[in-house]
């Protein structure tokens, strides 16, 4: 009896550590740029942890930068880091063109993207993969002449 109750609680150790290691939201993620980091808003994001699973509706990446609070001001061909509160397992970063009809998708390298615009902003948007879920987050980024 004794063992069995020794058994038991040490199960109940492990399930909880696990549990408890699981986000109950998709990480944020951050546009670094000059040292400094820049939120990006969460968007559209399906999500899951014990046995809750979130599906979240947003609207597009177009229209989710009207809530971001602060500016990203860069110059024209400088690099910005992309930093997650979690590592995800894969990651795509786009650029919505010029128009805003369409996106194309960015070149990262070493977790680090070139601004490429001859505009006076650009809307970047990012999809992320982890093991509970994948999210998109937005922001928009005024660029400057060098």
């Amino acid at each position: 009896m004794k063992k069995l109750c020794m058994i038991l609680m040490f199960v109940m150790i492990i399930m909880s550590s696990c549990s408890s290691s699981q986000l109950k939201k998709p990480p944020n993620v951050y546009f670094v740029y000059n040292e400094k980091e820049h939120v990006t808003i969460r968007g559209t994001s399906s999500w899951s942890y014990g046995t809750t699973a979130i599906e979240s509706d947003s609207p597009s990446s177009l229209d989710l930068v009207s809530y971001q609070e602060e500016s990203l001001i860069v110059n024209q061909s400088d690099e910005i880091k992309i930093k997650f509160d979690v590592a995800p397992n894969n990651y795509r970063v786009y650029k919505w063109n010029d128009d805003l009809k369409e996106k194309e998708e960015e070149t990262i390298d070493n977790n680090r993207i070139t601004i490429s615009s001859d505009q006076e902003s650009a809307i970047y948007e990012v999809h992320a993969f982890w093991n509970q879920g994948n999210a998109y987050y937005a922001i928009e980024v005024s660029i400057e002449e060098k």
